[in-house]
């Protein structure tokens, strides 16, 4: 199965504002690919000059944790994921099966498509912080940009350092990159998102999808996904 594990972890120790979890780095290798017999390396584009480029502001918390969706939110079916930004495996579905999901019901309002935060280690964490703090006219281009740059980033001796670097040559100010990664609340809030994950669904690999209440795990083929629409 196609997926990347949390080694077990159903909660992360804390102390007040900050969130403490630095993996091993050979547990982190070793946390993505599930049962695989290998991992599909992440599809690797160059950052496109000023894709990201807005503003310097963050926005407020609330918008920042709000549901982050594709489509009418009306719409018959729905499809949450959970994912995990350093998981090859999410990586290949944001860049394959995402856009055949978006062109044949998300956009013609058949289904709408909620992503959810599920971090498997602290450059994810990170990461889904700067795609919030983005705003949502930039959230899925951040993630585009991330998960199509993986390769790159994931593989660095500092990974949030190169992944900055990759967001700042897309077109995002440092200063909200930096600002954005010690905002405690936003931190808490993403965490806050993983743990309901586990609570209300069991997650705890990623990508893990849930088709109208229905618990689907794994970089499936889009058929897996659609088979549980109305």
């Amino acid at each position: 199965m196609r997926m990347c594990a949390h080694g077990g972890r159903s909660a992360l120790p804390s102390m007040p504002g900050i969130t403490i979890w630095i993996l091993a780095l050979g547990l982190a290798a070793a946390s993505c690919g599930g049962s695989s017999n290998s991992i599909p390396a992440a599809p690797t584009a160059p950052s496109t000059p000023g894709v990201l480029s807005g503003s310097d502001l963050m926005p407020a918390l609330a918008d920042m944790l709000a549901e982050k969706r594709i489509g009418n939110a009306a719409a018959p079916n729905r499809v949450i994921q959970y994912s995990s930004l350093g998981c090859s495996h999410c990586a290949n579905f944001h860049t394959q099966t995402l856009p055949a999901l978006t062109s044949q019901y998300l956009d013609p309002g058949v289904a709408s498509f909620v992503y959810r935060d599920f971090p498997l280690d602290r450059p994810s964490l990170l990461g889904a912080m700067a795609a919030r703090c983005a705003g949502d006219s930039r959230y899925f281009a951040v993630l585009d940009v991330i998960y199509r740059t993986q390769s790159t980033w994931a593989s660095a001796s500092d990974a949030w350092a190169a992944m900055q670097k990759v967001l700042r040559d897309a077109g995002m100010a440092q200063s909200l990159l930096d600002a954005c990664a010690v905002n405690a609340a936003l931190e808490q809030g993403v965490m806050a998102i993983r743990q309901e994950g586990i609570d209300a669904y069991g997650v705890n690999a990623t990508p893990t999808f849930i088709v109208n209440g229905n618990r689907v795990v794994g970089n499936v083929p889009l058929a897996a996904l659609t088979s549980y629409f109305k």
